[in-house]
């Protein structure tokens, strides 16, 4: 292979090699940053809005309560009477607040589902707004129930109340247990997602520092063939050990070459064969002498062939 071409070769390896390896390492940091943006614009918020509701959830069963103790002692002491009633305003604030992060959280879950990046994504956004769904329904219906037990305290049905009261907690118990899923969900796939940044992000650094490596590596061994190709390419310049008598040159190996096949394996010249009109002038006169002379009488470049063989 002409050394020009060699160079060309290995030159061009090394770069189709450093351009899979760094497009490799750009596609995975690109991974990472996906996993990022899903992490900061749909699971952080998310995981925020679902504490957000398992909270205000758990102050709303705290004020009722505290309603349900202030409405015994209404008629016993008046400040029992203004609890009672800031009690019943904070619990509608309350159930206010979880209704808008509700919806809030719905349509973060919703816009996932059907945008999300991945189906993994995808799937897992419609399970938490299935979650959210079913918990919006059922604290809707946790409220109206407290509603109707504060109507029946104003209304001095106190045994109604109390057994409505009762009957409430069971229910206010599956809600706060669907509400402990739905913390459990966001929180796992929040994780899950941080953790497959992670990932990508530690690949694309191992990715990068190997490519650096074998980069070093692959132009080292690049740099040694260069400069033996340029130390090749040297030697046509300086002096060659050349047969006097057949002209053929030795190599650095000590082997003897014909001319055209060195010239060929150390440079870009390649040979076709013709002859020069000294030459072919010369060679006429040798046949026209030849056939002069006739047969049986050897020529002069049969002698000269004679004689060159006989040469040690």
């Amino acid at each position: 292979m002409a050394p020009r071409t060699r160079i060309l070769a290995l030159l061009s390896g090394l770069l189709l090699f450093t351009a899979a390896g760094s497009m490799f390492a750009l596609f995975t940091l690109v991974r990472a940053d996906d996993e990022l943006h899903r992490v900061a614009g749909h699971d952080v918020p998310l995981l925020k809005v679902v504490t957000e509701i398992t909270a205000a959830h758990l102050e709303q069963s705290i004020r009722f309560e505290r309603a349900l103790r202030y409405a015994r002692d209404r008629e016993e002491s008046p400040r029992a009477v203004a609890r009672y009633e800031a009690a019943n305003q904070e619990f509608e604030e309350l159930a206010a607040g979880v209704w808008n992060s509700l919806q809030e959280g719905r349509g973060i879950a919703g816009r996932t589902a059907a945008q999300g990046d991945d189906p993994r994504t995808r799937e897992e956004a419609a399970a938490v707004l299935a979650l959210l769904e079913h918990i919006d329904i059922g604290h809707n219906a946790y409220a109206e129930q407290v509603r109707a037990v504060f109507s029946l305290l104003d209304g001095g049905r106190r045994n109604d109340a109390r057994s409505l009261a009762a009957r409430i907690g069971s229910d206010e118990n599956q809600l706060q247990q669907a509400l402990g899923r739905l913390l459990v969900e966001a929180s796992s796939s929040t994780e899950d997602a941080s953790l497959r940044a992670q990932s990508n992000e530690q690949r694309a650094l191992w990715v990068t520092g190997a490519l650096a490596g074998l980069g070093i590596l692959l132009g080292a061994f690049v740099f040694v063939h260069l400069a033996r190709l340029v130390s090749e390419i040297k030697s046509l310049g300086g002096l060659l050990p050349i047969c006097s008598h057949c002209k053929k040159i030795r190599d650095d190996r000590g082997y003897w070459n014909q001319l055209e096949a060195y010239l060929e394996a150390h440079s870009e010249a390649a040979f076709t064969h013709g002859i020069c009109a000294e030459c072919q002038e010369r060679l006429h006169a040798q046949v026209a002498a030849d056939r002069t002379m006739g047969p049986g009488v050897p020529s002069a470049a049969a002698e000269e062939a004679v004689g060159t063989s006989d040469v040690p």
